[in-house]
């Protein structure tokens, strides 16, 4: 999981058609992203990207649990 310090991502979900991707979000500062695979135990269904220069600080599943 990732807490988004600054910066600017966007969250991309797979379509049916394996190269092509759909915008689902944009999230920035004081945002999470991968929250609900830490809370869940599920696999990740999107994934995210940078789009302007980020901090981010991330937190293991092993932490977390902690």
């Amino acid at each position: 999981m990732a807490f988004i310090v600054s910066g600017k991502l966007e969250v991309n979900k797979e379509t049916e058609f394996k190269v092509k991707q759909v915008v689902v979000g944009v999230i920035s500062d004081g945002s999470m992203a991968g929250n609900a695979c830490m809370i869940d135990r599920r696999s990740r269904s999107e994934s995210v990207r940078a789009l302007t220069d980020s901090a981010l600080l991330g937190i293991s599943l092993e932490h977390f649990e902690e």
